[in-house]
C-alpha cells in the first residue's frame, strides 16, 4: 500500500525548510508504508526576477530555492517511493488572478514550452549523462544599475550541472573555476551594456563539455548626465521584464542626491495576509503587465530624478488596489491561519505637480476608474535648470499613491 500527499510547505503555507521534517513526521506515523509526494511546486512567472527572493514574489529565483530543497529532501529519504512536481509546463487556470491572470505558473516550462531554470535543475539531478547549462532560461534580456564610475553592473548568474566543477567565462575573461554544489554554481558576473558573451566549461573523463549564451543587458548608468530612459516599480522588491517592448522595470529606491528615487511613502501591503509581504495578486484590467500595477507606494511625498537639462516624457501609472469587497484565498491554500477578509475601499484624493506645474488635479482613482484598473497619465516636461524632474504629491483626502513611473528623454 502506498500513501500519497500533496505537500506545499514554503508555498501555500509554512516554510520550504520544513518539508523534510514533515516527511519524517509522516513516516513516523506510518513507518510501514512508502510515501508518494503527489504534488509540490512554486509559481515562477518567467518575467519576474528577485535578488532577495521571498515566498509569493513569483520570481524564478524563489522557485529555484524551493525546488532545490524539495529535491534534496526527497532523495535523501528512502521511504519516499516517488514524487510528482506540479507541473511540467505552465497551464491555463481560469479562476486565477495573480501576476499572470488565468495562468498557473508552477510549470518547469512556460506556456510556450520554453524551459525555466527549474527545468534544468531537474535535468541535472536526474539525467545520467553529463549535463551543463547556463541558467539564462527565460532571462536572456536583463538589466541593472551601475555603481558610481563603474561601466558594469554585477549580478548573480547560475550554472546548472551534474559535473564536478565549472569554469565560467564572461566576455572573453575567465571568472575562475568553482565546484558544483547540489547541481549549482553561483557566479557574480560583471555585465556590460549591450550583448554579453557567456561561456561555461566542464571536463568529464577528459572530455570537454560547454554551453554558451548571449545575454542582452540594459545598464542603467550611475551618472544621470548619461540618462536616456528608466522604468520604475513602486513598493516592489523584484524586477519585471517586458520582452515584447524590451523594457526592464526596476524596483524604486530612496532618493539620493545626484540620482533618482522616492521621498516618503511605504510599500502597499494587504493586511492580515499570509500570501505575500507586499503588493497584491489582483487581476489588473487593461494591461497584460499586471506586476507593473500590483505594487505601489502609499503616502509618498515626492519623486526626484536629477536628470540634466532637456525634454522628457513622464508617465505616471496608477491602480487602486483596495476594494472589490471580499478578498478570498485559493481553495487549496494549505495555510489554515489565513482567513477570508473584507477589503475596505480607500478614500484618497490628491493632486500631482510636475516641476511645480499642476498636472493631475484632485484625482480619485477608485471613483473615476474603479478598482484594479490600470491608469496612465503621460506628460511632457522640459528641464531648464539644475533641479531635474520633481514630482510632488499633495493630499486632499487620504494618502496619495503611485504604482509605477516611466521617464524617457526625447530631446
Amino acid at each position: 500500500m502506498l500513501v500519497g500527499w500533496n505537500l506545499y510547505q514554503g508555498w501555500y503555507g509554512g516554510k520550504s525548510e520544513d518539508f523534510g521534517t514533515n516527511l519524517d513526521k509522516i513516516d513516523q506515523l506510518m513507518p510501514d508504508k512508502p510515501i508518494l509526494v503527489t504534488e509540490f511546486g512554486a509559481d515562477a512567472d518567467p518575467r519576474i526576477h528577485a535578488f532577495t527572493p521571498i515566498r509569493f514574489d513569483k520570481s524564478l529565483e524563489y522557485a529555484m530555492l524551493y525546488h532545490q530543497i524539495y529535491i534534496k529532501d526527497i532523495l535523501k529519504r528512502p521511504f519516499v517511493a516517488g514524487a510528482a512536481v506540479w507541473n511540467l509546463s505552465d497551464f491555463n487556470s481560469e479562476t486565477r488572478e495573480e501576476t499572470m491572470p488565468h495562468v498557473n505558473n508552477k510549470g518547469l516550462m512556460t506556456l510556450a514550452r520554453k524551459p525555466k531554470n527549474t527545468y534544468y535543475l531537474y535535468k541535472a539531478n536526474f539525467q545520467s549523462k553529463p549535463f551543463l547549462k547556463i541558467g539564462d532560461g527565460t532571462w536572456k534580456f536583463r538589466g541593472g544599475l551601475a555603481l558610481a564610475n563603474e561601466p558594469t553592473a554585477t549580478q548573480l548568474l547560475q550554472v546548472i550541472s551534474n559535473t564536478d566543477s565549472v569554469e565560467l567565462w564572461a566576455n572573453g575573461k575567465s571568472l575562475g573555476k568553482k565546484n558544483v554544489v547540489e547541481r549549482l554554481t553561483n557566479w557574480e558576473v560583471p555585465f556590460k551594456n549591450g550583448k554579453n558573451q557567456i561561456k561555461a566549461v566542464s571536463f568529464v573523463g577528459g572530455t570537454k563539455i560547454e554551453d554558451q549564451s548571449t545575454i542582452d543587458f540594459n545598464l542603467q548608468p550611475a551618472a544621470m548626465a548619461n540618462f536616456k530612459a528608466i522604468n520604475i516599480l513602486m513598493g516592489s522588491q523584484r524586477q519585471f521584464i517586458d520582452e515584447q517592448k524590451q523594457e526592464i522595470w526596476f524596483p524604486s529606491q530612496a532618493y539620493q542626491t545626484g540620482s533618482w528615487g522616492h521621498k516618503g511613502g511605504e510599500a502597499f501591503k494587504i493586511k492580515n495576509s499570509g500570501r505575500q509581504s507586499y503588493g497584491t495578486d489582483k487581476n489588473i484590467r487593461g494591461t497584460v503587465n499586471d506586476p507593473v500595477y500590483q505594487t505601489q507606494l502609499v503616502g509618498l511625498d515626492s519623486y526626484q530624478l536629477d536628470v540634466p537639462k532637456g525634454k522628457y516624457e513622464v508617465t505616471l501609472h496608477f491602480a487602486e488596489l483596495m476594494g472589490n469587497g471580499i478578498q478570498s484565498v485559493l481553495p487549496y491554500n494549505l495555510d489554515s491561519l489565513i482567513a477570508v477578509s473584507k477589503e475596505v475601499p480607500e478614500q484618497r484624493i490628491f493632486d500631482v505637480y510636475l516641476n511645480d506645474k499642476l498636472v493631475v488635479k484632485k484625482i480619485n482613482i477608485a471613483a473615476t476608474y474603479g478598482i484594479a484598473n490600470s491608469v496612465q497619465k503621460r506628460f511632457e516636461c522640459v528641464v531648464t535648470d539644475e533641479k531635474g524632474i520633481r514630482i510632488l504629491f499633495k493630499n486632499s483626502q487620504g494618502k496619495a499613491v503611485l504604482n509605477a513611473l516611466q521617464v524617457k528623454k526625447i530631446n
